[in-house]
């Protein structure tokens, strides 16, 4: 996903802050809100998306991959933590390492927020959601196809103003509960 697409996708969310850079987001005023940020500068083309959750105190990072980010390669999450904010994170990754489903994750992740789920509940659901469905040890590739798919069908293409979870979401979210 793109910056457009993830910026459709979440608009007309009240908690939703928007969509940036790093450089930008860490030099931008703090606000209660949910931000989608690119592991890479402005001056770069982006590689890698998470969500700053302000929302909650201590902010939660949501990070598809985990320890594996780049971002925590990169030690950013140390910096951040020390000069600006506490954070809680999760450090297991969902996201398989050669997909690029992460933009798909963070608006999975601020959606299911502004229905009210807490970070725990989203990362235990979706660390388990392929996992129910296959007796294989990496399930992460499941659970990408089954969270593009997801995202594709029901917030890119519908108008922001009518974006929810798909039905089928809705109810292994229900089951899972």
């Amino acid at each position: 996903m793109n910056t457009s697409q993830i910026e459709h996708a979440c608009a007309g969310l009240d908690s939703f802050g928007g969509v940036m850079p790093i450089d930008i987001f860490t030099s931008s005023p703090i606000t209660n809100r949910m931000t989608v940020v690119n592991t890479d500068s402005s001056s770069l083309p982006g590689s890698h998306w998470f969500v700053v959750d302000r929302t909650l105190k201590p902010a939660v990072v949501f990070d598809s991959l985990g320890e594996l980010s780049p971002a925590t390669q990169r030690g950013f999450w140390y910096k951040w933590s020390k000069d600006v904010q506490p954070f809680t994170t999760f450090f297991s990754a969902l996201q398989g390492l050669t997909t690029n489903v992460c933009g798909d994750y963070c608006v999975l992740y601020i959606h299911l927020r502004h229905l009210g789920y807490s970070p725990q509940w989203i990362h235990a659901f979706l660390y388990t959601l392929a996992s129910v469905l296959t007796q294989s040890k990496d399930s992460s590739h499941l659970r990408d196809h089954i969270v593009r798919d997801s995202v594709k069908e029901r917030f890119i293409r519908d108008a922001p103003s009518k974006a929810h979870v798909l039905p089928i979401f809705n109810q292994i979210c229900t089951t899972y509960q």
